[in-house]
């Protein structure tokens, strides 16, 4: 029994076992009491998540509208921000744990999986030992533990998980596609895409050259497999091409297709935010280039970059990543796997534009192509050359397995994954102390947008951005939000000529009692976005008789709503637009599609077995 017991140990991989928990170093710190509120942005990720709940509880499944951003005037935080994140936080909320604590679940949740995505997708390639210092490598590399400790940037940690498995998933579905496989691949780009946006900018270019170069590598081999003329061997590679470009095509297609309700509607309503606020300032991406002695300075802060090289923000690649990305060289040369040296030498090659990428002399090339501004900060593309990093350094230990006996690699994987946490051990210091403003709570909130000026996202008709609020006072005042949203002194004088009053609030509604001597204007403290949409409803069964138009009004861009004379009842509400359906709609049929696509691999799976 002993000896079964031990053969069944032998076959299970037991270096999944090792990566997670070789991580409990890096999560460490998250399980200690207190919050890292020195992070940057730190009060973001709770606040936001603080804002995602309200909307939960109320039973909005896709929240678009965070009500109390702005000092209660609102913004469509997620409409235009990935909400993958923040729906595996609120998962962790629901089970019990209060906002702290669940965001920094989602962080170390963030660590195991990274680490365990980076070893699939290396192990697949070069084995589990390479797998084990790539998973490792990912994890403690010095830019991941500053996303997390010094940075807090919450969505971002969420969508280094994908970057390894979209690697492996697509590898396969050029080398061995399947049903299952395309549905797995469009699955992890899915995933990325509802994690972060400036990552996916980076990173789907990225995606792209790499998925030509594999499905080039590999049409060119099903050539030469054929004896014939060069003509002929020529149309072999074009159709070799089309049938191994086909199923990552179809798994991007359906990937972009499962998350359309997110980025469709982002894309065609980001031009209705103030694009200064993200663009400008401090976010201008001239000022945040990085000086090559930066990648190899030993120096570790937790302040914020500035234009120059007196950054107190490390973009340090690491020593021993370094060391071993050098080693990666030596390592190229002794193997005799095809595919391996390919696939190490395109890690290498690209590790070394995406440095060039974050230097001031390729600022011309980001002149070129405007769109990636979006991703704000040059350094950002430290979060690509993390998984180049990674798969070079994994690639030192398969040339060991192929030259030594099991036990020789072994030792040394064992020796480089002691080295990888020692070297990063001493960064895993998180700021641990109390927020300035109070606990986490509406006032808060409040304290913190009006002594930092964060959280203060404005829309394209704002043209003076609040610095406090009516409802800001509230708030401090009597503890909790104020349930109507009109600005009563803007109404007519006297009262009576049009007076109003709260039937039911929302986070995203607002229903009147509406009594109208003659025409009048009713402004909301909201500011004004596509999708608020005002009705008289009829008296008797509530439902929507008649539309009236909704206009942003003065120099904040609040809703105002146009009201004709008479008594009924006013609904305002916070509706889909043309390109929510559509992106909705996209995904719904995308999530049959896969449905459809797995129930047909099942039927197939059973037919061959029965």
């Amino acid at each position: 029994m002993l000896r079964s017991i031990a053969n069944k140990i032998r076959r299970y991989d037991t270096n999944l076992i090792l990566v997670v928990a070789l991580t409990i170093f890096a999560i460490a710190p998250l399980l200690q009491p207190g919050f890292f509120w020195g992070a940057h942005d730190a009060r973001h990720s709770v606040y936001f998540l603080y804002e995602f709940d309200r909307s939960i509880q109320e039973g909005i499944l896709f929240p678009r509208w965070s009500p109390d951003i702005t000092f209660g005037y609102g913004y469509p935080l997620f409409n235009i921000y990935g909400p993958l994140g923040f729906y595996l936080g609120e998962a962790f909320h629901l089970l019990g744990l209060d906002l702290l604590w669940a965001i920094k679940m989602v962080f170390a949740t963030s660590f195991v999986l990274s680490g365990l995505t980076m070893y699939l997708f290396v192990r697949r390639l070069m084995g589990r030992w390479a797998g084990l210092i790539a998973g490792l490598v990912y994890v403690y590399i010095p830019y991941h533990i500053s996303d997390v400790y010094v940075r807090g940037a919450f969505a971002e940690s969420v969508a280094l998980v994908f970057f390894p498995l979209i690697l492996w998933s697509f590898y396969e579905a050029v080398d061995n596609p399947s049903p299952l496989v395309l549905v797995g691949a469009a699955l992890s780009y899915g995933g990325l895409v509802l994690s972060h946006n400036g990552l996916l900018l980076l990173f789907s270019p990225f995606l792209g050259v790499y998925l030509i170069f594999l499905v080039v590598s590999r049409a060119r081999q099903d050539a030469r497999r054929v004896q014939a003329s060069r003509r002929a061997r020529w149309a072999l590679f074009a159709k070799a091409v089309a049938r191994r470009a086909w199923t990552p095509l179809a798994s991007l297609l359906l990937g972009l297709g499962l998350s359309a309700l997110f980025w469709l509607p982002m894309a065609l309503e980001f031009k209705y935010v103030r694009l200064d606020q993200w663009l400008g300032g401090y976010y201008d991406y001239r000022d945040d280039f990085v000086y090559f002695f930066q990648f190899f300075s030993p120096s570790w802060g937790h302040g914020l970059s500035r234009p120059g090289p007196n950054d107190d923000l490390s973009f340090q690649i690491g020593a021993v990543p370094i060391i071993l990305s050098v080693f990666s060289l030596a390592a190229l040369s002794q193997m005799r796997d095809g595919l391996q040296r390919r696939m190490t030498a395109f890690f290498l090659i690209s590790l070394i534009v995406v440095v060039f990428l974050m230097l001031p002399a390729s600022i011309a090339i980001w002149q070129l192509l405007p769109i990636v501004i979006f991703a704000q900060f040059p350094w950002r593309l430290l979060a690509l050359a993390m998984p180049c990093v990674a798969f070079l350094a994994g690639s030192v230990m398969a040339s060991a397995r192929e030259a030594d006996g099991e036990r020789a690699p072994a030792l040394a994987a064992w020796a480089l994954a002691i080295l990888i946490i020692f070297a990063s051990y001493t960064y895993l210091a998180p700021q641990i102390i109390e927020p300035a403003e109070g606990p986490v709570s509406l006032a808060g909130m409040m304290r913190f947008m009006q002594s930092s000026n964060q959280m203060t996202g404005s829309v394209a008709w704002t043209h003076e951005i609040p610095t406090w609020s009516a409802f800001a006072e509230h708030v401090i005042r009597e503890g909790e939000a104020p349930d109507l949203r009109v600005d009563l002194a803007a109404l007519p004088k006297p009262r009576r000529r049009l007076a109003v009053d709260l039937q039911d609030s929302t986070t995203i509604s607002q229903q009147l009692w509406v009594h109208a001597e003659e025409e009048g204007r009713i402004i909301f403290n909201i500011f004004y976005y596509p999708g608020w949409r005002a009705y008289i409803l009829d008296k008797l069964h509530g439902n929507a008789q008649r539309e009236l138009e909704v206009q942003p009004h003065g120099s904040i861009g609040r809703v105002s709503v146009w009201v004709p004379p008479g008594e009924y009842y006013l609904l305002l509400r916070f509706e889909d637009t043309p390109a929510r359906v559509v992106g909705q709609s996209l995904s719904v049929v995308s999530v049959l599609v896969v449905i459809a696509t797995l129930g047909w691999q099942l039927y197939r799976t059973v037919k061959a077995r029965g």
